[in-house]
């Protein structure tokens, strides 16, 4: 019984419209700028200044549906463009990226790129290692960050 029902969840989630899928990392975070790894820290300036550009991206060739470019091909348009949705990780980092995109509530009651966490988005877990350079690491743990570079 269990087979059967996985297929009848398949092809009831299985979309035969393409939808195009646009991936972006987060902006310049405070760890970033200092090289060091994991935490959960916000966004420099600089990575202020990308979360801006990315939310004029967004505007200008997701809520559009596939490009205001007269070049976009006709498989990278979505006729549903203004029911895109976003997914973030849960981090500081990643949600302060996304703070200027639209969100604007659609006629239908959609929110328009409404922003969904998914732990599973989340940046490993470093550990003991938070927090620390990779001189520091080097320093303090030669072996571990000698098993790292191999």
């Amino acid at each position: 019984r269990f087979f059967p029902g996985q297929i009848v969840n398949f092809l009831m989630n299985l979309h035969t419209v393409p939808r195009p899928i646009y991936l972006s990392r987060h902006g310049q975070s405070e760890y970033n700028a200092l090289g060091k790894i994991g935490g959960d820290s916000g966004l420099t300036e600089e990575g202020i200044q990308y979360a801006k550009k990315l939310a004029e991206f967004a505007q200008e060739h997701i809520l559009t549906g596939g490009g205001k470019s007269k070049k976009a091909s006709n498989k990278d348009r979505c006729a549903n463009a203004l029911h895109a949705r976003m997914y973030t990780s849960t981090l500081r980092r990643t949600n302060e990226t996304v703070q200027f995109v639209d969100h604007r509530v659609q006629n239908d009651g959609w929110v328009t790129l409404r922003k969904r966490q998914w732990r599973a988005l989340d940046e490993l877990f470093a550990g003991v290692f938070d927090g620390m350079t990779y001189e520091e690491i080097r320093k303090r743990c030669p072996e571990s960050y000698a098993s790292r570079k191999a």
